[in-house]
This record gives C-alpha cells, sequence and structure tokens, in this order.
C-alpha cells in the first residue's frame, strides 16, 4: 500500500488495480493525482500484475477498501487469474504456477511445463489451434465475471470502474489483443452489478507508451498514464467522483481540488 499516511476516522478513496496504479513513485503518481483533483486523501491498494484473485486471496486489503468512501478500480486483464485451466500466482496474477489436466487434455501436443506467463500461455495456444483456445477463452472470461463480482460484492461505497483503454488501436498503443478487457466484457460486468457502478473509458491516446519489458510487463504498461495526459484523466475522474459522492453529503462538493464535504483540507 502507498501514499500518504491516512487517519481512518477522515474520508478517503481506495484505488485497486495493477502497474498502472502502483507507480514507482508514490509521491508522484497517478493515484495521488486523482486524489489531489478530487481533494481527498487516498490509499493506493494497487500492486504490479494484481487480478481479482490478488485482492480476493488478500481480505485486509479489501477491509480497507471497504470502508472508503469511494473505489476506484482499474479493470485488470481477464487472463490474469486462476481458470479451470491453469492457477496462477498469488500476488503475481501474470505468473503461471501449474496447468490443470483439463489443458493438458485439451493441449497434450504442447509442452506446457515450459511456459510460466499467463500472456506466453495464450499465445502459444491460438497459435496452436484458435478453435481450442476460444474454448480456454471463454471460460477466462466467465471466471473473470465471476472473480470481479466477488471483489465487488465486497465493497458497499460507489465504485469506479477505470478502463485501460483495453484493446488499444494498432496505431496507437502497439498490437490489438482480443483477450483484453472489451467493451462487451465491461458491459457485461456492469449489467451484473447495478446501482452505484461508473465506467470510465479513456480513449487509447489518453494513456502513453509504458516501459519496456517480458511480455506480461508489455500486457499491462502498454497504455500507462503519460505524464502530459494523466493530469486530464485524473480531472475527468474527480468529476467522477465528486458526482458520485454528492447524494452522501449535506452540502454541494466544490468543483476544484479543495475540502470535499468540508472534511479534508
Amino acid at each position: 500500500m502507498s501514499g500518504r499516511p491516512v487517519d481512518p476516522s477522515r474520508p478517503f478513496i481506495a484505488l485497486l488495480g495493477g502497474l498502472q496504479l502502483a507507480g514507482e513513485d508514490p509521491a508522484q503518481s497517478f493515484a495521488e493525482l486523482i486524489g489531489s483533483a478530487a481533494g481527498l486523501k487516498t490509499v493506493n491498494l494497487a500492486a504490479p500484475h494484481a487480478g481479482p484473485d490478488y485482492y480476493l486471496s488478500n481480505p485486509a486489503l479489501l477491509e480497507t477498501a471497504a470502508r472508503a468512501v469511494l473505489v476506484v478500480i482499474l479493470l485488470p486483464w481477464p487472463g490474469a487469474l486462476t481458470t479451470p485451466y491453469y492457477r496462477v500466482h498469488s500476488r503475481r496474477n501474470d505468473r503461471v504456477v501449474a496447468t490443470t489436466p483439463a489443458l493438458r487434455a485439451l493441449f497434450p501436443e504442447v509442452e506446457l511445463a515450459e511456459i510460466h506467463y499467463v500472456r506466453h500461455l495464450h499465445q502459444v495456444l491460438e497459435r496452436m489451434d484458435a478453435g481450442r483456445h476460444a474454448q480456454v477463452a471463454r471460460s477466462v472470461h466467465n471466471t473473470w465475471l465471476l472473480r470481479m463480482g466477488e471483489m465487488l460484492d465486497r465493497l458497499t461505497a460507489p465504485r469506479i470502474l477505470l478502463s485501460p483503454g483495453w484493446p488499444p488501436p494498432p496505431s496507437a498503443c502497439g498490437e490489438t489483443d482480443p483477450y483484453m478487457v472489451d467493451r462487451p466484457l465491461q458491459e457485461a460486468l456492469r449489467s451484473r452489478h447495478a446501482g452505484s457502478l461508473k465506467l470510465v473509458t479513456p480513449n487509447c491516446e489518453a494513456w502513453g507508451a509504458g516501459p519496456a519489458g517480458d511480455d506480461s510487463a508489455r500486457m499491462q504498461t502498454s497504455c500507462l498514464p503519460s505524464q502530459t495526459t494523466e493530469a486530464g484523466l485524473a480531472t475527468r475522474l474527480a468529476t467522477e467522483i465528486r458526482a458520485l459522492l454528492a447524494p452522501q453529503c449535506s452540502a454541494p462538493l466544490q468543483l476544484g481540488p479543495a475540502m470535499a464535504c468540508g472534511q479534508v483540507a
């Protein structure tokens, strides 16, 4: 958990997600910009390559998020979670710990023991047989919806789902990946959780090119916020945050980085 110390008796925003929110320097992170723009303290619970399994296996993080006045969730890549076909690391959800008999039976010709990253696994399976891989992809998406739903059910505060702009157009952020969080998957998740749930989808142009790395790192950093646009995206999020929190306040929320509900300096 990063960010400035937060008094639990005062309102704060909790942030959940992967590399885009985790940041290397908490004092200069995108998460800190969100808090500054909204006029609220932030508790940054993001972690590199964190999917729903990371949070569901760390109940203390969800308990902290449940005390927030609002939660911002950067939607994780669907593949980064344990499925009926493979199991991922509990903290680094981009890493394959083991494959299951179901996957070995579906792809007996693939040497699965040599594959250690989730995205690499999907790439190998699709190249081997796109039809059989589509069966795996459908299972992954269904599992993602169930796990994300379980995570959302533990958060009673208003929630903002922040789409990282995936899948990006090739000209903007590299190759399009059909197994990212596309619009139908986002809408399927939102339709199952009506009420105080808001989906914010920035254009891919709002996310600059991230640092190079292995396949799993590129998967999450291909659309990292750039220094020139992340402040604008934070301001847009602050507008949504104030709109969602307005019904909870006895007085209207200020429209600038000031005191939210008159409680935060």
